[in-house]
């Protein structure tokens, strides 16, 4: 009969750790209180005149022509574009100074075809 008590002892220690080691739920945060609503700001008398739509069509940024020689994307047609060369007339026939400024792009991919491809392009 010494053996039933014991095992019910341990079975209350086990339900005491579980429910010592039980998670409780997180406590609910009060709603956070909404600022009150902006007030438009009061017409002047002296608002713009209204203006009629102007028929011209909005400017479109046209791609930038060096994108069209091989390796030359966005990006790098902007540092070309930053370094002085600016058209693919520069590449076809460099001036001294676009010669110099065209060294620098000399390890880029495709850089070998840019001359042939530019001459092309503007012939076309």
């Amino acid at each position: 009969s010494a053996a039933k008590p014991a095992a019910k002892a341990t079975n209350t220690v086990k339900a005491k750790s579980k429910a010592s080691t039980a998670k409780k739920a997180p406590a609910k945060k009060a709603p956070a209180k909404k600022a009150p609503p902006k007030k438009a700001p009061a017409k002047t008398a002296a608002a713009k005149p209204a203006t009629k739509p102007s028929s011209a069509k909005p400017k479109v940024a046209q791609a930038n022509e060096l994108t069209k020689l091989t390796g030359v994307g966005p990006a790098l047609a902007k540092r070309m574009n930053a370094a002085g060369i600016k058209s693919l007339k520069q590449v076809a026939d460099p001036s001294a100074d676009d010669s110099k400024a065209l060294i620098e792009f000399s390890k880029t991919k495709g850089y070998d075809t840019w001359q042939t491809r530019a001459k092309e392009l503007l012939s076309a």
